[in-house]
């Protein structure tokens, strides 16, 4: 079980599975918020950092 969630942590917070994405006007998102655990950075002035995680 260690393992199991020692690795899910590595990849959850790992850089080259992040998307960076710049947002401009007029842009949207669909999502399912029933199918996804998501966390996200407090909201502010500045960037703002979304996690997501799916499984099938």
């Amino acid at each position: 079980a260690d393992f199991v969630t020692e690795t899910l942590q590595q990849r959850l917070y790992a850089e080259e599975f992040a998307h960076w994405h710049q947002w401009v006007k007029g842009e949207f998102v669909v999502m399912d918020n029933v199918s996804q655990l998501h966390a996200r950075t407090r909201l502010g002035m500045g960037g703002r950092h979304m996690r997501r995680i799916h499984f099938n």
